[in-house]
């Protein structure tokens, strides 16, 4: 069955576009950008009015609001139209635990009580602790701080500013694990619709975080193939290049001796050095999934360089959901 253009609709200023998908759903977009699909046009309209109408009243929340550190709006890649077959947002169902933003507290410490911890969180712990910490571990390698990080301050403050704003009350072990070898067939199976995420759904559909058998995550790799709908959850992904100080930290366990071992290890970040062109994952409104210890060495360092970045269309709370499941069905382990 062909797909089926339907009339246009006006709401606050804004052309809301239907296209009715082979006689199974209604795909509406907001000025031409593609926003979702429902089972019918009024399911559909009426998530795409609840899209501009939290979107106004973002928009005034952050001219009202005194800013601290920088604003990152969310993602403004251009996504292809509808009729270049699209997805972008699920239909609105169950979320995931809340992530409501955390309070973190900077906390003054003696430097010697952080010198033997294994872990030296960036987002507790106070700038000049921070900073004699990072110079005794530089002078052990002959390496001089106003040398290395001559803003370690600036940068080092900036981080931390993120970490307290953008951050939600995830510990590591509950973040998703995907590896940077895990990116290219993560990114070809959201393309080619493996995962099971858009209604219907396969026999046995769920996002699990642990799975009893290796037949069982094998199977959950390719129910997006068995619902009887063979492209209907292909997800379009894309490679960007994103400052690292446009990006928002999901998690608020970052380790500043893990960052500065590897500016020992592996020199500073540049444009040619791995770290800024091995692929993050981030949601559409910047949110990194896997990959904040390389952001934070690159915040460290100059939070200007580009980042390589594999966009994902879909909020936090989804891709979160997806993510874990993900990364438990591949067989990787929670990190601590």
């Amino acid at each position: 069955m062909s797909n089926i253009r339907l009339k246009d609709e006006m709401y606050k200023g804004h052309t809301l576009s239907f296209i009715k998908v082979g006689g199974l759903f209604v795909d509406v977009s907001i000025d031409r950008k593609f926003v979702t699909r429902g089972h019918n046009k009024d399911e559909a309209f009426d998530f795409a009015k609840k899209v501009i109408d939290e979107e106004m009243e973002k928009v005034s929340e952050t001219e009202e609001r005194q800013q601290d550190v920088p604003v990152i709006e969310e993602n403004t890649i251009n996504i292809p139209t509808v009729e270049e077959r699209t997805v972008i947002e699920r239909i609105p169902g169950e979320r995931i635990e809340n992530t409501q933003s955390s309070t973190v507290t900077v906390q003054k410490q003696n430097t010697g009580d952080i010198r033997h911890q294994k872990t030296v969180n960036i987002a507790t712990v106070d700038v000049e602790v921070a900073r004699d910490y990072t110079r005794e571990r530089l002078n052990e390698f002959n390496m001089s701080i106003g040398k290395v990080l001559p803003n370690f301050n600036t940068n080092y403050l900036l981080t931390q500013s993120y970490l307290v704003k953008y951050s939600h009350d995830i510990p590591r072990y509950k973040m998703p694990v995907i590896e940077p070898d895990d990116m290219h067939e993560f990114e070809k199976r959201l393309e080619t619709g493996k995962i099971d995420i858009f209604k219907p759904y396969a026999k046995g559909h769920s996002f699990p975080t642990e799975f009893k058998s290796e037949e069982e995550r094998d199977r959950w790799l390719e129910l997006g193939k068995k619902d009887r709908h063979e492209w209907d959850d292909s997800i379009p992904v894309v490679i960007q290049r994103i400052s690292a100080n446009h990006l928002k930290p999901l998690q608020s366990q970052i380790w500043l001796n893990k960052v500065i071992k590897f500016i020992i290890q592996f020199g500073l970040p540049h444009p040619a050095s791995p770290v800024v062109n091995t692929t993050i994952i981030i949601s559409k409104e910047n949110y990194i999934i896997d990959g904040h210890h390389r952001w934070a060495e690159v915040m460290l360092s100059e939070p200007s360089l580009r980042m390589k970045c594999l966009y994902v269309p879909f909020g936090i709370d989804e891709l979160l959901k997806i993510g874990r499941s993900y990364g438990a069905a591949i067989g990787n382990t929670p990190n601590f």
